[in-house]
């Protein structure tokens, strides 16, 4: 937890650094919620076949939704969703392209009685001291 969807369509995905902009995000979760950076995990996910509106091949959108556990304010949800809609909106070029861009954000709470978490160690190098 948190656990972060961030889809775009692929008529946009030129236009930003999308990792650059999730690893933002993250920061963004920690301070806001008091959570730590290590649980943050985010799937990027490229949109090639969406509709919008009326079909018309010069919409886009970028949607991002953030699953918490349960037991934050309303107040903690709505500042969180706010601020990461200003943080992907000062990201994303707003001219320049032919592209009506939508961005939304979705903050849903995840059951903190039945979310469970387990980390497997890898086999990989291991950090020195």
């Amino acid at each position: 937890m948190p656990q972060v969807t961030f889809e775009y369509t692929s008529n946009i995905a030129h236009l930003a650094d999308y990792r650059r902009i999730v690893l933002a995000l993250h920061e963004l979760v920690v301070r806001e919620i008091a959570t730590d950076l290590a649980s943050c995990k985010t799937r990027l996910v490229e949109v090639g076949d969406f509709v919008i509106a009326d079909g018309g091949a010069d919409q886009a959108f970028i949607h991002v939704a953030i699953a918490i556990l349960s037991g934050r304010t309303p107040e903690q949800k709505a500042s969180l969703s706010e601020k990461a809609l200003a943080l992907v909106a000062a990201n994303v070029p707003g001219g320049g392209h032919r592209h009506a861009i939508q961005i939304t954000v979705g903050i849903r709470d995840l059951d903190s009685g039945a979310y469970r978490k387990q980390v497997m160690a890898g086999s990989g190098p291991q950090a020195s001291e």
